[in-house]
């Protein structure tokens, strides 16, 4: 008899402390920060009819070449697939001719993100550092999605003149900036001319709550010299 009741007491003191525990963490829980950086989701996979297909094999001809085929990137920029027109956005940059450029500046005002991120990557492989390309991607980079604008800021980095360095630091200076936007700027920021301002801007991050930011403005700070 005293071996039961000592076993149901024990088995109650178990439960108790179970039930004590999943209030702690629930409790805990309720309590922790929310993220407030979470990168948002990269685009799924598009499957490509036939037709598509052979579009893009061309393009990748074409990349193998070296040689840009305007008529071919205009044509299926202007398609109705905004995979395939992400793809040509793509080709045409990696060639690194800027007789592409006036198209891919035209592409950043495509109606779909994929093929507007897409015109931004092209443009950073392509290194025109054109007055217009500039402005156009800074327009880009104040947009309200945050991957396109990110892409927009890595593209001025990959371009790297002084033109950019006002776009890059009225990023860094604005709190309404998308953490992931900022992020971006920070790590574009030392590809620029040296600057005071601009490392001034990078410097008022370097201390922040959010370890991704502080990282990216340290790391910055180091290729600054």
């Amino acid at each position: 008899m005293q071996v039961r009741l000592r076993n149901s007491f024990a088995r109650s003191v178990g439960v108790v402390a179970t039930l004590a525990t999943l209030a702690m963490l629930s409790s805990l829980a309720a309590c922790a920060p929310r993220a407030v950086d979470r990168a948002p989701a990269a685009p799924q996979p598009v499957l490509l009819s036939v037709q598509d297909a052979e579009h893009v094999a061309r393009l990748i001809r074409m990349e193998d070449g070296r040689a840009l085929d305007t008529a071919l990137v205009a044509a299926l920029l202007g398609t109705g697939s905004p995979e395939l027109r992400a793809r040509a956005a793509v080709a045409a940059g990696r060639i690194r001719d800027r007789h592409a450029t006036t198209m891919l500046v035209a592409a950043l005002e495509d109606p779909h993100p994929t093929v507007r991120r897409s015109a931004a990557f092209a443009l950073g492989e392509l290194g025109d550092s054109a007055e217009y390309v500039i402005a156009a991607l800074a327009d880009l980079a104040v947009g309200p999605d945050a991957l396109v604008a990110a892409e927009a800021v890595a593209a001025m980095g990959q371009v790297g003149i002084a033109a950019a360095q006002p776009a890059l630091e009225l990023l860094l200076g604005s709190e309404r900036t998308l953490p992931h936007v900022r992020h971006a700027a920070l790590l574009a920021a030392w590809r620029l001319p040296r600057s005071e301002t601009l490392t001034a801007a990078v410097q008022r991050w370097a201390q922040h709550a959010d370890a991704e930011t502080r990282w990216r403005a340290h790391y910055s700070l180091q290729r600054i010299g």
